[in-house]
């Protein structure tokens, strides 16, 4: 898993730079890890060895959508279905008028009954 997140933040320079936090760290000793490192262990711990969770983790982060602003990384989903959460939000937000028309359009092919809909 360190090896596949070390590559993906090595070969994605937009990934690298997201990952950077925007504030300036606390404490800083020429003796601490970089926040590419830190970075890079905490979503291996928190991915408990689940390439599915690391892969969406780091297409959010690198695409924007996850900013990481502090060293906690708390902005970071802790589950698969919370990653699934927020793309569907995501998805949904940009595409609401037409998705809602197409459910709409199903919906009365289907013949349900209105009130069951609503």
């Amino acid at each position: 898993m360190t090896d596949f997140i070390s590559l993906r933040l090595t070969r994605s320079p937009a990934l690298a730079t997201n990952v950077t936090p925007t504030s300036a760290p606390r404490n800083c000793n020429s003796n601490d890890v970089s926040p590419q490192e830190r970075f890079l262990q905490h979503l291996t711990d928190l991915s408990g060895g689940n390439f599915l969770y690391a892969e969406l983790t780091l297409e959010l982060v690198e695409r924007g959508h996850l900013v990481i602003k502090s060293n906690s990384f708390k902005v970071l989903p802790v589950s698969v279905s919370e990653v699934f959460l927020l793309e569907l939000n995501l998805r949904w937000a940009q595409n609401k008028t037409r998705v809602t028309t197409h459910v709409l359009y199903f919906l009365k092919l289907s013949q349900v009954p209105q009130k069951i809909i609503f």
